[in-house]
């Protein structure tokens, strides 16, 4: 708390900044890698409704869905919150960053996903058996 006494909050404002840039990044930087690998399931589309009333509402759904989703706008939304990053502070920003790349590769070796599908199996193993 002693970082955050009267005066001194804008010491730490780039840091938070960056770290909601970055969280932004990630969102946007996994949409455009789910549009680019195309899993089943993924089918970012709005459908729009003007005038319903008038034609049969199935088919005019089936007919009128229009996609406003762009994989590219994506991935320059992640480009320019980087960019946005670095124009706040380039120093917060590198941390912010490493911060970033130090936690997935945490993640990335310890694989809690795998330890929680061991546990889980030996668990309806118990169960079943």
């Amino acid at each position: 708390m002693k970082a955050i006494y009267p005066g001194k909050l804008n010491l730490i404002a780039p840091l938070i900044s960056n770290f909601f840039l970055a969280a932004y990044t990630l969102i946007n930087f996994s949409t455009f890698h789910a549009s680019l690998a195309k899993p089943i399931g993924w089918r970012p589309t709005f459908k729009v409704i003007k005038k319903p009333h008038e034609v049969n509402l199935q088919i005019y759904l089936f007919n009128t869905s229009l996609q406003y989703y762009n994989m590219w706008l994506s991935l320059l939304g992640s480009i320019l919150c980087v960019l946005v990053m670095f124009l706040i502070s380039w120093f917060t920003a590198l941390l912010t960053l490493a911060t970033v790349l130090a936690l997935y590769l945490i993640v990335a070796y310890r694989k809690p996903g795998e330890v929680a599908l061991h546990k889980f199996n030996i668990n309806l193993d118990s169960i079943f058996f």
